[in-house]
């Protein structure tokens, strides 16, 4: 592999993922403003998408027996024959994202310290993103200054370093849902 495209999954999830996550679209379900550590640790409150931990949800593990599936297939890239003996052990609990019309999510690299608190330690060595909508405007995922497209039920895998910067363009209309986690 020569081209950085290369360490780039992109497949589509079961169906019934959607079904599962329909829950996250109620809207008496209590998100939360997205946090985000700067460059010194220090957590901020954003005033842009609204979050969901899949824990605080749901406790039913389809979603991620799907994720890992999907890992399986990553290729024959040491990051996937890593994470294919890893299992759930090794996974972030997933979180939602929900963007309304003009939020976005600035470009940004998953180098997240903070993310393996406790008796987890280490940094992310795969990001994953699914979109479980495709009924809103822009919302674009961008990669390396490169939009990649996803529809309904997509799950895009890539190496959480600091090659890949990404972001989500600004909502137009609707609202977009995801989910984000790490493997370390």
């Amino acid at each position: 592999m020569k081209n950085l495209r290369d360490y780039v999954y992109i497949s589509q999830m079961e169906s019934g993922i959607t079904d599962l996550t329909d829950k996250i679209f109620v809207e008496d379900i209590k998100w939360k403003k997205h946090e985000w550590a700067d460059s010194q640790g220090k957590l901020t409150n954003s005033d842009d998408i609204d979050v969901l931990y899949y824990n605080e949800t749901f406790s039913d593990d389809k979603i991620y027996y799907e994720i890992f599936k999907h890992i399986s297939q990553y290729g024959n890239t040491d990051y996937g024959k890593w994470a294919r003996s890893s299992e759930l052990e090794h996974m972030s609990d997933l979180r939602f994202n929900r963007y309304s019309v003009n939020t976005f999510m600035a470009e940004h690299i998953d180098h997240i310290r903070s993310l393996f608190d406790g008796k987890n330690k280490g940094i992310p060595i795969l990001s994953i993103v699914g979109l479980l909508n495709d009924d809103f405007t822009g919302g674009e995922f961008m990669l390396c200054d490169e939009v990649i497209p996803l529809k309904k039920n997509s799950l895009l895998i890539w190496p959480s370093v600091f090659l890949y910067p990404h972001k989500v363009m600004p909502i137009k209309s609707g609202i977009r849902h995801s989910f984000v986690g790490w493997v370390w």
